[in-house]
């Protein structure tokens, strides 16, 4: 008899073209430690693991040291993050997942305790940011699952959380939140290192 599907089907979006990092950049170190392993070291902490890591269709070498993580692929990355969702969500509907909890592989120094908070929660979740907006990690439960494909552009599920009148909003140390845009934000996250 198969495996059922775990409730809340852990993803991990890894397949932008870091443009503004000049490429690379989940596979650039924090100490020891590759960007894109940071998350999902994470969320293997939290009891989250294994789930499926979206990626582009050149794949970064830091999924190769996650053996027990699928990987998919989204064919058009340059279409934003949107389309990586989409990716997702499909994948989660084909598990019969009951939720997806979303994570980005270029965030990390989120906690194992703060995914463990947004994947618990009941019904549609997201992190609240020190500028108020809501955003990932978040927690998409499968009844908004194609309300969400529907809406998800190049902003990603931004438009969605910020409409959406059940999202449960959860904080967390907004140092936490810091994601890798540009070498500099490597240098700070090398900072808060928490190896």
């Amino acid at each position: 008899m198969p495996d059922a599907a775990p409730p809340v089907l852990t993803v991990v979006l890894a397949a932008g073209l870091a443009t503004r990092f000049g490429g690379g950049k989940l596979d650039a170190k924090i100490g020891e430690t590759r960007v894109g392993s940071w998350s999902i070291n994470a969320l293997e902490k939290a009891g989250l693991a294994p789930g499926i890591i979206v990626v582009g269709p050149r794949q970064p070498q830091f999924c190769s040291e996650h053996p027990r993580w699928r990987c998919i692929v989204n064919p058009e990355p340059e279409a934003g993050i949107g389309s990586s969702i989409k990716v997702a969500l499909r994948f989660a509907e084909q598990q019969k997942s009951e939720a997806l909890m979303i994570a980005l592989a270029d965030m990390p120094m989120v906690t194992p305790e703060h995914f463990r908070s947004v994947a618990g929660a009941q019904g549609l979740a997201a992190t609240r940011y020190h500028d108020g907006r809501l955003g990932v990690p978040a927690r998409i439960p499968k009844a908004v699952f194609s309300e969400l494909a529907d809406s998800c552009g190049q902003r990603g599920a931004n438009d969605f959380l910020a409409t959406h009148a059940s999202v449960q909003a959860i904080t967390t140390d907004m140092a936490s939140l810091v994601d890798i845009d540009t070498p500099q934000d490597l240098t700070l996250c090398g900072q808060l290192g928490r190896e």
